[in-house]
């Protein structure tokens, strides 16, 4: 087979590959809304397209904003943003949510922790690592459904709005943080 057959092939596998991961996404979703038993998924979480480095004030702005929150990933950016580690920290998220009056806790978080938060309706801050361990890739996504049939995790991330990680793919990178979640809710909210 000739070099530009392969190629024309390639493309061609690449394109229907994109649609079979489309029609996925959209069976998931419907499936979750469908469902109540099989997991669960949180409608209305705004959703921030990153700019890069900045999915820490994107993750943050849209949790915020989905309890009624004005602050945008700007201004959240302007706080929080480490130009030197061009990314943000944790800590400085969860200071951030506290000082905006919301109640806020950084924690080692589960599976079995985020099904039951989402099913309360509380969409969770994760922090993973897309990296390896002697070169990490932090990043941050809005968790906001879980399907325990599908065995996947429903998330803003980056610049795709209700990406599906399956559990392999979501616990590779999370269990590199040591599961390190970032929970905000307003003051009160049990």
């Amino acid at each position: 087979m000739s070099f530009l057959r392969a190629f024309i092939f390639f493309i061609l596998f690449l394109s229907f590959v994109g649609c079979a991961v489309t029609t996925d996404r959209q069976a998931v979703l419907a499936s979750l809304r469908g469902d109540a038993k099989g997991g669960a998924i949180i409608e209305g979480v705004p959703f921030f397209s990153q700019d890069e480095y900045m999915c820490g004030p994107a993750a943050l702005a849209g949790v915020m904003a989905f309890y009624g929150s004005e602050d945008t990933m700007d201004d959240v950016g302007r706080a929080v943003y480490n130009e030197k580690l061009r990314g943000t920290l944790p800590i400085d998220l969860l200071a951030y949510a506290k000082e905006k009056g919301f109640d806020a806790s950084f924690y080692k978080g589960s599976l079995g922790d985020l099904q039951a938060r989402l099913k309360d309706g509380s969409p969770l801050i994760l922090f993973l690592n897309l990296g390896y361990d002697f070169y990490p890739v932090g990043h941050y996504i809005v968790a906001t459904g879980i399907s325990e049939r599908a065995r996947v995790v429903v998330a803003h991330s980056g610049t795709e709005q209700d990406k599906v990680y399956s559990f392999i793919e979501l616990k590779k990178a999370w269990s590199k943080t040591g599961y390190a979640t970032l929970a905000v809710r307003p003051k009160g909210m049990k």
